[in-house]
């Protein structure tokens, strides 16, 4: 399955989204609803999304038609979304979508590596 979800192991409260090539919009939008439910079974706590896009170099066309279903999928109890590895295009494309899915768009990190994801996920800072 070319998007896959699980918690995170070392920690509880965090959903762990991963990406491998090819993956379509549907895929996606599947995962985001399975997002909101598996936020919404860990309530009261704030859930944070740890995506990982290191595998992934693709973006289908059409991508922005999911930026509602994404907004629409973020709970209260929804925290950080920390995305690992996305390429410069896409950053760039979701950071010019504050618009479209303002909601999800305050909640985005971009970090480099899986090490800067962890140490943002254990509130640390990076420093180079």
């Amino acid at each position: 399955m070319p998007i896959k979800l699980s918690w995170h192991p070392d920690h509880p409260h965090t959903i762990l989204m991963h990406y491998s090539d090819p993956w379509t919009l549907d895929e996606q939008r599947t995962a985001f609803y399975k997002i909101s439910r598996m936020v919404i079974s860990r309530s009261p706590q704030t859930v944070t999304t740890l995506v990982d896009m290191r595998s992934s170099h693709y973006m289908p066309g059409q991508l922005m038609l999911n930026a509602q279903a994404a907004d629409g999928c973020i709970h209260v109890n929804s925290g950080p979304i920390v995305i690992v590895g996305a390429a410069p295009a896409f950053i760039a494309l979701y950071r010019a979508s504050q618009r479209f899915m303002p909601k999800t768009v305050q909640r985005l990190q971009f970090v480099k590596t899986l090490q800067e994801a962890e140490w943002t996920l254990r509130g640390e800072t990076y420093s180079a």
